[in-house]
């Protein structure tokens, strides 16, 4: 989700840090390969809220788009 809202913001930037994230492997840690691609590898409270408001921000863009 963190990827997707870097796209959203920048498409080259997140394009660009993802595939570099991919072409890493498995030659780093997880929460490596998430940094790499621009994003945070947590699942706390302060993440959860944040998916949660990007997903809720998207629906409600794309009902009045409707």
């Amino acid at each position: 989700m963190q990827i997707w809202d870097n796209y959203l913001h920048d498409q080259e930037t997140a394009i660009r840090q993802y595939r570099f994230a991919l072409s890493l492997g498995a030659t780093r840690t997880v929460p490596e390969l998430y940094e790499a691609a621009g994003a945070r590898f947590a699942f706390d409270t302060g993440m959860l809220e944040y998916v949660v408001q990007l997903i809720s921000r998207t629906v409600e863009e794309l009902e009045a788009q409707v």
